[in-house]
Formats: C-alpha cells, structure tokens, sequence
C-alpha cells in the first residue's frame, strides 16, 4: 500500500528544508511516533529507534526499529519502521518525506509505503483509516512549519524591535 498527501508552501524548499529535515523531528507529525531517536549521524544506514504511542495517547506505548533509508539533504529522506520483535508484523512500511522546489516556493511531499498485515480488517476501512493518518500527517506539518516561522517572526521581531516588515530576516 502506498499513501500520500503534499503541503504546497510559499517558502523556498531549502527554507523548508532547514525546518524539516531532520528526522527526529518532522517524523513525528504521524500520530503513531511519539519520538524517534537517530542513533549516529544523518546518513544513509543510521539505525533509528522509534517509540510508538496509540493516537498520541501514552497508552500502549512500543518500540520499533528501523533505519534512514535515504539522507539527501536539501531533498529528502527516508526511514524504515519495522517491528522490534518481528520486521514482517504489525505495519511494516518506509516513511519518506521529500521537499520538491518550485518556481511559487516549494511542495512537501509525505509518502508512506507498507504492507498492511492485517489481512481480516475490511479494505474500504483500511484506506479510510490510511487517509485519516494521512490527513493529520498533512496538518501536523504545517503546524510544524507555522511555529517556526512563527518562531523567526519572534526573533527578528526582537532583534530590531520594529518586526520583521522592517527587519530582513537575514
């Protein structure tokens, strides 16, 4: 099964980059992780730990395992999330995240590729449920990408004490 939902931004993709590149962070709009731990440095290879939660709720709350499967920066990455006990239980699927550059700005594209293992859950509801992850995915990024800027608006704001129409952001 594959799912996926795209976030076109007014920024440039390397302005997106720097607020979602890293893994540990923007891999967390899925409500499933509720943190992943890169364990080395952001290449290709790098195992990572990821805890899961149910809907964000602590309840239920599992390890599973993985690795970056791709690490091109300022484009994109990869990660694997496999059960710890067993790789080929649960939903074993890759989560790829791409920043794609574009003359307006630039598009998120989030995809999640799998295999759903649940074989007696009717497929009309698992697509459902998918594309309800999928559209939280969506809306957990943008939130990401609206504290930041809300962050740099701060900052800039601070710096110069008259905001950032008055202040380059740079």
């Amino acid at each position: 099964m594959q799912c996926a939902c795209a976030l076109r931004l007014p920024i440039g993709a390397a302005d997106a980059w720097q607020v979602l590149g890293d893994p540990a962070v923007s891999g967390k709009v899925e409500w499933f992780h509720r943190d992943i731990q890169v364990l080395g440095p952001l290449v290709a290879g790098t195992e990572i730990r990821i805890l899961h939660g149910l809907w964000g709720v602590p309840v239920g709350r599992f390890h599973r395992v993985g690795r970056l499967t791709v690490h091109r920066p300022p484009r994109e990455y990869a990660f694997s999330d496999l059960s710890a006990d067993r790789p080929r239980t649960g939903f074993p699927h890759v989560y790829r995240l791409r920043v794609l550059p574009r003359l307006d700005g630039s598009v998120v594209r989030l995809e999640v590729t799998g295999r759903w293992m649940a074989r007696f859950v009717p497929r009309p509801i698992v697509w459902l449920y998918l594309w309800c992850v999928m559209a939280r995915c969506r809306l957990g990024l943008a939130w990401l990408l609206l504290g930041a800027a809300l962050r740099c608006s701060l900052a800039t704001r601070r710096r110069c004490g008259r905001g950032p129409v008055h202040c380059p952001a740079r």
